[in-house]
C-alpha cells in the first residue's frame, strides 16, 4: 500500500481541524453558552464549506482523471454527500439562531440529537474520503499532480 501523499496529508489535516471546531461548538452547547456555540458553529461551517468547494473544484476532477470514477466510489457520490452536508448545515444554523438562553434540557437534547445525525453523516463521509478518495489519489496520481492540486487550492 502506498504511503500518504501530500494532497492526502493536507486534506486530512482539514478533517482534523473540522473535528476540533465541532467539538468546541458542542462543548459550548453543553455549557449552554449560546454565543460561543454559534461562533464555533459558524467557523466550523465556513471551513467545511470551503473544504467541500475545494474538493469539488480541484480534488474531484483530479480523482476522476486518475480513474476514481471507475471505482465503486465515483466523484458524483462525494458531491452528493457534500450536498447532504450542506443541507444539514442549512438546517442547523437557524436552529442555533433560534436558541435563547436559558436553554432548557429538551431544547439542548433536540439540537444535540439532530447534530448526532449530522455527525454520523460526517463520519461516514470522512471514512469514504480517507479510504477511497484520498487513498486513490495518493496511489494513482503522481506527486507533481498532487502538489499542483494543492497549489490550486491555495490560490482559491
Amino acid at each position: 500500500m502506498p504511503g500518504e501523499g501530500p494532497l492526502q496529508a493536507a486534506l486530512m489535516q482539514v478533517h482534523v481541524e473540522l473535528d476540533a471546531l465541532f467539538l468546541v461548538h458542542q462543548r459550548a452547547l453543553l455549557d449552554r453558552d449560546v454565543p460561543r456555540a454559534r461562533d464555533a458553529f459558524a467557523r466550523f461551517r465556513d471551513v467545511l464549506l470551503r473544504h467541500a468547494d475545494d474538493e469539488e473544484a480541484v480534488v474531484l476532477p483530479l480523482y476522476a482523471a486518475c480513474g476514481g470514477d471507475a471505482t465503486d466510489s465515483p466523484s458524483a457520490q462525494f458531491r452528493l454527500e457534500h450536498d447532504k452536508l450542506r443541507r444539514f448545515l442549512d438546517e442547523l444554523g437557524p436552529r442555533l439562531d433560534a436558541l435563547t438562553p436559558p436553554i432548557d434540557d429538551s431544547e439542548l437534547l433536540a439540537i444535540l440529537d439532530r447534530e448526532g445525525w449530522f455527525k454520523n453523516l460526517l463520519l461516514h463521509h470522512d471514512l469514504r474520503e480517507r479510504n477511497a478518495l484520498y487513498r486513490l489519489l495518493s496511489s494513482l496520481c503522481d506527486e507533481a499532480a498532487q502538489r499542483a492540486a494543492l497549489a490550486r487550492i491555495a490560490r482559491r
